[in-house]
């Protein structure tokens, strides 16, 4: 079960925290960025908690904020390279081969989208490389997570909720400096990441996190929490994320309703949430504040899902206006090829990729795509029957996580509706590799 405490940044003494710190350090600075990577790949190679924190600084470093440092040319070999040391430290720290059912499913899923990649994809190089890479990454999480200790695991899980929380802590201060916090457009919030569409659905995840502890237990740390929690709500409003608030909302809302519906049949499922403190307080608060606001906070709340477009009217025209440019290519493609898909991780229109290739062997390293919605970019991608299968995948993981607790379901589907703005979700170069990092945290069970 994730946990937290009210010393989230607690400094230690041990390598968890200084060399991770050393590392980012080193990444400021342009003249030794290319060796904190190189001491990112170094670390992973030292255990199995090592390998999960590699994992999770490949994505903060690829996420920055280029206000701090310039990106690197080769930054994406870089990548390679530290996902390559995770993959070979736990390779040899656990029974790889020793399948659980959740690897065994997603070996399976692999396979099948390598297969079609070969008979159907239109490009069909960078299709199996994508699916690789998601699969290496995938595999070595779950075995990573699945072999570590009770203690362990809630460490590491404490470690990856610090990260975030530095990041919320550490972008406050960059709200008074719009050439930093604002970059992008001068008026959506991104912090100390690089895009506010990456900052709000990580703050979402964060704010998942929090509610999730709020709702499932009697805290200690509830008012802290409650700010927090609360905090992060406005932090996303700043940054103008359509995907995150929304995001946030329906896991939360989802994942209420399904603990409300299962406690008539199961007093286990029944949350504590109308016996605790904390609930009565966010109540007080936000009646407070929308007592104080009134229509105003009305036309913020409708200012943020319209993006304060005039002539858009309600969530589901900016839902269109944003999206239908994506969904209208992607139901072309999925009309003309139900069955078979257009190759997985093949942009809807193939002549507009950007792919980018290694200097030495021209192997297309990277080939990013923008897609709206997970679901209907696997329908398109990989056709009918590999996206049943894909679909029986995330039910499976859904079942893991709620056998885990509320909070792992929290998690879980805030990555869900994260997904259905942003296609995110293979993506081991951006949001995606934060994404299975935590999902992967969520549907395993550590050992005795």
């Amino acid at each position: 079960m994730l946990t937290t405490s009210s010393t989230y940044l607690k400094i230690s003494t041990n390598k968890s925290f200084w060399l991770p710190m050393i590392a980012f350090l080193a990444f400021l600075n342009p003249h030794t960025q290319s060796l904190s990577y190189i001491l990112i790949a170094g670390y992973a190679l030292l255990g199995k908690e090592e390998a999960i924190q590699a994992l999770v600084l490949s994505w903060f470093f690829a996420s920055i904020n280029p206000a701090f440092n310039t990106v690197l040319d080769n930054q994406v070999l870089f990548r390679y390279l530290i996902i390559f040391s995770a993959f070979t430290s736990i390779f040899f720290r656990t029974s790889f081969l020793k399948f659980d059912l959740v690897s065994i499913f997603t070996l399976f899923l692999s396979a099948l989208v390598i297969v079609h990649s070969i008979f159907f994809s239109s490009h069909k190089v960078i299709s199996i490389l994508k699916i690789l890479s998601w699969t290496i990454v995938t595999l070595t999480l779950l075995k990573a997570w699945s072999g570590l200790n009770v203690l362990e695991h809630r460490r590491m899980q404490k470690w990856i909720v610090n990260l975030l929380l530095f990041i919320f802590l550490l972008s406050i201060p960059t709200l008074f400096f719009r050439e930093i916090g604002f970059d992008i457009n001068r008026y959506s919030f991104q912090g100390i990441l690089n895009h506010p569409q990456v900052f709000g659905p990580t703050i979402a995840l964060l704010a998942a996190i929090f509610f999730g502890l709020l709702l499932e237990d009697d805290n200690k740390s509830s008012i802290f929490l409650i700010i927090l929690a609360l905090f992060s709500c406005y932090l996303i409003f700043l940054s103008r994320s359509r995907t995150a608030g929304l995001g946030l909302f329906f896991a939360l809302a989802t994942s209420l309703l399904i603990y409300f519906i299962l406690s008539f049949f199961n007093k286990k499922f029944r949350l504590p949430i109308f016996k605790i403190r904390s609930l009565f307080y966010i109540l007080v608060i936000l009646v407070i504040i929308f007592t104080l606001l009134g229509s105003e906070a009305s036309q913020l709340i409708d200012n943020f899902l319209t993006k304060g477009e005039s002539d858009v009217a309600g969530i589901y025209d900016a839902y269109k206006v944003s999206r239908f440019v994506l969904f209208e290519k992607m139901l072309v493609n999925i009309d003309k090829n139900f069955m078979t898909g257009i190759g997985f991780g093949v942009a809807s229109d193939p002549l507009t990729m950007n792919i980018q290739r290694d200097p030495i062997f021209n192997i297309p390293i990277s080939a990013s795509t923008e897609k709206g919605m997970v679901f209907i970019m696997m329908l398109e991608e990989v056709g009918f029957f590999i996206f049943i299968i894909f679909m029986m995948w995330i039910s499976y993981t859904f079942y893991k996580a709620f056998t885990n607790g509320f909070v792992e379901l929290m998690v879980f589907f805030t990555i869900i509706f994260l997904n259905f703005g942003e296609s995110a979700f293979f993506s081991m170069g951006g949001l995606g590799l934060l994404f299975i990092i935590l999902l992967t945290s969520v549907v395993t069970k550590p050992k005795l």
